[in-house]
């Protein structure tokens, strides 16, 4: 035990030092690739990706221990709760698509005799209860759990409405219960997972920030329009970017191209072709297999829960190539370990570059403006 401590903090420790020695590009680099936050200055910079180096090298030593690692990514939501779960063996390239789904908590879990979820405590607690009840029993439970962080107020409110508090109410309340089962049921092996808040701007980040749109959108609509105009910040044309991504990676994952990001299982397999063949303008909800209660019949949910868990996947596999680079001479400094370090931070960058405009030429529509769907 004391030996993987002292490999987990020179594994850490080494990581720091290249972050001291590279600059602040690389750094940004970096931290889009293991989804850290970007800081704004060098030593931000490092603490932000050492913070995130932690709990993937908690990760990678699950994998290494169990020869799997597993996590179960959610979009919170009242009527539109979405998550995913992914698992990655050692032995595997590829990420495996376990669960994805979406469900209306209080059609699900309030009692029978109330039918709407208030912001009465009870509510809050009956529900969450029932929630993390289901998510760390009747699922199997992942090693780490990512609660997608909310906002606190909607794009065009300069108050917090009520249906936007009854959310950020349930992110936090869920991310406690979830944390605290943990302590009260200490030595317990079914419950060892982790928690972590996950910020979303960090996931659209690495799946859409170097998308090139301009291009595309002034091809596909007309000079004036508002649709021609959008920039990435625009919550309408991130939304469309990830939906069309999770089609590509759904295509792909079917054998319809040669881009492979996920591995599914039989299951998976078998209902994602029996949609997406011969079926240009398939819905990633048809394909998830929903039925009527599981709320508004609506992508950016499932796109959401579904990108952030294989961006966790992805942040671990860019944070193993880096580790056993900045290992190679046992941590210590070097300066030809250097310059890998700074020539795979390089090149990662233009091969997700390359990667993100195979989204581009699928804009040819976009998802309707709409008001944020709390409820």
């Amino acid at each position: 035990m004391v030996q993987r401590s002292l490999l987990q903090r020179n594994a850490l420790e080494a990581v720091d030092l290249y972050c001291r020695k590279a600059n602040a590009r690389t750094l940004k680099r970096l931290a889009l690739f293991i989804g850290a936050a970007q800081g704004t200055n060098k030593s931000t910079s490092r603490e932000n990706i050492l913070f995130q180096a932690a709990f993937l090298e908690e990760l990678r030593k699950r994998k290494e221990q169990n020869n799997v690692v597993s996590v179960l990514a959610i979009d919170a939501g009242i009527a539109n709760f979405a998550f995913a779960r992914f698992s990655w063996a050692s032995d595997q390239k590829l990420p495996l698509l376990l669960d994805w789904n979406k469900i209306q908590l209080k059609e699900k879990f309030m009692p029978e005799n109330r039918y709407t979820m208030t912001l009465n405590p009870r509510d809050t607690s009956d529900v969450i209860y029932n929630l993390t009840e289901y998510l760390t029993t009747e699922l199997p439970v992942p090693d780490a759990f990512t609660i997608e962080r909310q906002r606190a107020r909607s794009m065009s409110s300069k108050t917090i409405l009520e249906p936007i508090l009854k959310v950020n109410i349930l992110e936090q309340v869920l991310f406690s219960n979830l944390e605290n089962k943990i302590r009260f049921n200490q030595g317990l092996p079914k419950l060892n997972y982790m928690v972590a808040s996950s910020d979303p701007q960090r996931m659209t980040s690495y799946w859409c920030s170097l998308t090139p749109t301009r291009k595309a959108l002034s091809q596909n609509f007309p000079e004036d329009s508002e649709e021609s105009k959008l920039k990435m910040n625009s919550n309408r044309l991130s939304k469309s970017i990830k939906i069309n991504l999770v089609k590509r990676l759904l295509e792909g994952a079917v054998g319809l191209t040669d881009e492979k990001l996920i591995t599914l299982t039989p299951d998976w397999s078998q209902r994602l072709k029996s949609h997406i063949l011969g079926n240009r303008k398939f819905k990633l909800w048809d394909c998830a297999g929903l039925g009527p209660k599981a709320g508004a019949r609506k992508d950016d949910d499932l796109a959401d829960a579904f990108l952030h868990g294989l961006a966790w996947m992805e942040w671990l596999r860019a944070y193993e190539e880096v580790r056993n680079i900045v290992l190679k001479e046992k941590g210590k400094y070097d300066q030809n370990v250097l310059a890998d370090f700074n020539e795979y931070c390089k090149k990662k960058k233009v091969a997700l570059e390359k990667f993100q405009e195979g989204t581009s030429n699928r804009l040819t529509e976009l998802e309707p403006p709409e008001e944020d769907d709390y409820e």
